[in-house]
Order: structure tokens, then sequence, then C-alpha cells
């Protein structure tokens, strides 16, 4: 029992270092659906949302939401007169699962494109939700986002052509699943299940996915929802015009053939891509991620992503023609 006490401890605070000592930070280390955070959305397309008036801990870090239940300050519905509105849609790796809320790429272009300002030229509003895939993304942005009158929308996708979820959760009701308390867990048994050592014990899927067989026109699932996704945002982009640019938000650089295949893509329907892997080719992988059981990027990995799409900013002259 003192072996396999000391063993939990010495990898908790391996993974969280003096944190691990903290009940109520161990007590947040949830996967997002058992967190507590979450409601049904009135919107059966976006399935839940957050929940508005948050005041919590997720993943060791301070989570708030406002009264809309956004994981960002307050915003005025009506756009301030002067100010360029970034609306951004995406998943855990827009939301900034594990980080504070400053800590984002977003959070971080709003504070370095406003400079010293006394009144606020730009407001980036996270609209982001761990768990989202891209067709909650595009109905956040026609129930949610477009209300905000944005100038700009960022379309973030954190892996090219996954993270689409079954249509069975667009069809049943959402459920509130009930919170969890991973303090009582063990974090021991968790790292040797993802290390290569729980690899041996585990049965290697040999089967093809249904979602990756080719369909009629030759394509896999995914390729094709992207293709659906990337038509209405045109759509949307034309009808009101306002461009929606796709970012990828991409801590490593070892997908590329598929994120040369999605750019294509994106770029005959229209839409700009900002690809923030060319950032990393030169960084270790746990120099970017929270800790060795979580591979969300961490405060470092969104300055770079910030640092990338700051850039391109510039380059297509949107920071000049928003002031």
């Amino acid at each position: 029992m003192a072996c396999a006490l000391f063993l939990e401890q010495a990898t908790r605070f391996f993974l969280f270092g003096f944190a691990s000592f903290s009940l109520r930070k161990m007590d947040s280390v949830h996967s997002f659906g058992v967190s507590g955070l979450l409601r049904r959305s009135p919107h059966p397309e976006i399935i839940y949302e957050l929940r508005p008036n948050l005041d919590t801990v997720f993943k060791m870090a301070r989570f708030q939401t406002n009264s809309t239940g956004l994981r960002d300050k307050e915003y005025r519905r009506e756009k301030p007169p002067g100010t360029f509105r970034v609306a951004v849609l995406g998943d855990s790796f827009t939301m900034g699962s594990g980080l504070e809320i400053e800590e984002t790429f977003h959070s971080i272009l709003e504070a370095r494109l406003n400079g010293n300002a006394s009144a606020p030229s730009h407001e980036f509003i996270n609209f982001a939700v761990a768990g989202y895939d891209p067709r909650q993304y595009v109905a956040t942005l026609r129930h949610r986002a477009l209300r905000y009158d944005p100038d700009l929308v960022f379309f973030c996708q954190s892996h090219p052509f996954e993270g689409f979820h079954a249509d069975r959760h667009f069809r049943e009701p959402y459920v509130v699943k009930p919170r969890t308390h991973p303090f009582f867990e063990s974090f021991f048994l968790k790292a040797v299940a993802g290390s290569r050592l729980g690899n041996l014990f585990r049965t290697k899927q040999t089967a093809t996915r249904e979602d990756d067989r080719p369909g009629a026109a030759g394509d896999p699932l995914p390729v094709r929802k992207t293709r659906e996704i990337y038509s209405q945002l045109r759509q949307i982009a034309e009808e009101r015009a306002v461009p929606i640019w796709i970012i990828l938000l991409q801590h490593h650089d070892r997908e590329k053939s598929e994120t040369t295949r999605l750019m294509r893509l994106a770029q005959r329907h229209g839409l700009p891509v900002i690809d923030t892997s060319t950032a990393f080719v030169h960084t270790r992988w746990t120099d970017v991620i929270l800790n060795r059981l979580d591979n969300h990027p961490n405060a470092r990995a969104n300055e770079l992503f910030a640092r990338v799409i700051h850039s391109r900013l510039q380059e297509r002259s949107f920071i000049e023609r928003s002031r």
C-alpha cells in the first residue's frame, strides 16, 4: 500500500508539480464531458454549450464564463463604433483547455493589437467549446457568432479531416453527465496506460473504420464532410459579406500531406488558410503540450500560434484596414 501511494504521488508530482498537493486542482483534471461545465444547447445542431457565469477550475486553470456562456470576458452584443471584431470558433485547442484565458492565442492577439490604448479597437470573441466538431462550429456561427456582427471569422481546426462526431450525436437529445472526481482516480495507471508499456496490452485495431471507407466519389467520409462544411462557410461568407479564415492549430508538423490536401480544398472554396505547424518544426513535443498525459497546446504553443496568425494578418493588411 505504501509503495502504491508513493508511485501515485510521484506520478502526480512529475505531471503537475506542487499543484498535485491541491485537492481542488487535482479534482479539476476531468474529461470535459464529465466536468460539470456543460448544459444542453437550445439549438439541437449545437448539442451542448458552456454554462453561463461560471468561476471554477478546469485542468488546474481558472475557468470563467460570461453571462452568455462564452469562455471570455463580457462583450456587448452591439459592436462599439470603430471596433474590429473577430469571432473565434473551435474546440478545446481554441477554448484554451488547461490554460488561463489570457494565455490563449486569441487573447494574446487581442492584447497585442490593442496595445496600450485605453479603448480597445479589436475584439476576439471566443465561441469555442471543447469537443465541438466542424458541424457544431457552423451551427455556432449561424446561431450565436453572427449576432455579434463580426468583421472576420476564425474557423479553427486542430487536425485536418478529423474530429467529426457520428450522426447519432445530432439525433439524440444531449444528456448532461454527472461530474466526476479525478482526485480519487489513479494517474499512475493512466500514465502506464498511455505509455508504450500500455500499448503492449492493447489489441491493435486492424479493421478499417466506417468513416475511412471511400465513398462513391473515392474520398473518405471525413473529406466529404469537410467539403460540405467549406461549401456552407463560403455561402455564409458571401451572404453576410464577412471573410472566414481556416486556422489549422497544429503544434507539430507531422501531417503535411493531409494539411496540403485540406488547404487545397479550402482554397477551392475561397477560404484562406493559416497553418500554424510551420512554427513548431524545431520544437520538442513535450515543450508545447500541457503534460505527458494531455497533448493540448500549452501557453508556449499558444504564443507561437499567435505569432504565426499575427504575421499573416499583417501580410493581408487586415490590421491596417481595421484601424
